[in-house]
């Protein structure tokens, strides 16, 4: 498994070398708190909010900083363009990406981003645009006879850098949503 082209850490992820390596060096810790909607926590002055909002999976956790104006979003928001897991709920993360723009935000820190952009201090709200975007013009366009034909530069905005590693993905959100919502 390589890491970012430093080296390897172990042998193919199925050995049981490997397996073994990262249970002791990544034990699983149950958590020992629990919320529903919102919990703010405190490391030091640093005020951390997390909440759960229904974007990509109903059991999304997302991670704020007010202070900073940083957010952490978890697989909420990914770049240049989500994974459509839930597809009937597209809807409501749409209606969620919205609730998520009111946040005071200066900062976002995707899992799956552009690796230049974080060195260059991350994203912004644009992210969130973009997401809203991509997902309301696939609702939009469901229809359209050439649709799975849709080239993923189609459906993002300028604030993010088509990825090869999603043009697949974007192939399958098409076919996925196609399936579900084509009338």
């Amino acid at each position: 498994m390589e890491t970012g082209g430093k080296g390897e850490i172990g042998r193919a992820l199925g050995d049981v070398d490997t397996i073994a390596f990262i249970e002791t060096a990544f034990p699983v810790v149950c958590p020992n708190i629990t919320f529903n909607d919102r919990l703010a926590l405190y490391f030091e002055d640093i005020k951390i909010e997390l909440f759960n909002i229904h974007i990509h999976t109903r059991d999304c956790l997302v991670c704020y900083l007010p202070e900073e104006k940083i957010l952490i979003p978890g697989d909420t928001l990914e770049a240049p363009l989500p994974l459509i897991i839930e597809v009937g709920n597209i809807p409501t993360h749409i209606e969620n990406l919205k609730k998520l723009r009111e946040l005071d935000i200066g900062m976002i820190i995707p899992p799956h981003g552009n690796l230049e952009r974080y060195d260059q201090g991350g994203y912004d709200m644009r992210l969130i645009d973009n997401t809203l975007h991509y997902l309301t013009k696939i609702l939009s366009n469901v229809n359209a006879p050439e649709f799975l034909e849709g080239r993923m530069e189609e459906y993002i905005t300028p604030a993010v850098e088509p990825r090869e590693s999603y043009r697949s993905i974007h192939r399958d959100n098409l076919a996925v949503v196609q399936q579900y919502y084509k009338k």
